[in-house]
């Protein structure tokens, strides 16, 4: 699906993406991906209508690890994920930089707590 300029989307009258008074707006969310999953819990939060677009068949993991910082957790406490957060996520305690043609660490940081959900 193609939303743009030549996809044939029509431009309402009062300018492309508003809603006439008394209607709500529509979102289209492109992407099942945690970006596109956490708006859609957010347009739910709030009563906006949604439909998330995503290319695959079926939702399901495909074994790449996802790290989220501090910064991206506090949204999604927010939304109320706290408990499921808690039950599924795996906290890590710290991180090694490596690098340089060596492969050598280059920085050893320490996580504390502030982004706990």
């Amino acid at each position: 699906m193609r939303l743009g300029r030549d996809s044939g989307a029509q431009r309402r009258a009062d300018g492309f993406g508003h809603a006439p008074d008394g209607e709500r707006p529509r979102v289209a969310v492109v992407g099942a991906g945690i970006g596109g999953l956490t708006l859609a819990g957010a347009m739910a939060a709030r009563g906006v209508p949604y439909v998330v677009y995503e290319q695959t068949r079926e939702l399901a993991e495909v074994g790449a690890g996802v790290q989220l910082s501090p910064n991206a957790i506090r949204p999604l406490l927010r939304l109320g994920l706290g408990p499921a957060l808690r039950e599924h996520a795996v906290r890590i305690e710290g991180r090694h930089q490596v690098g340089g043609v060596a492969g050598g660490v280059v920085e050893v940081v320490q996580h504390g707590d502030e982004g706990a959900a």
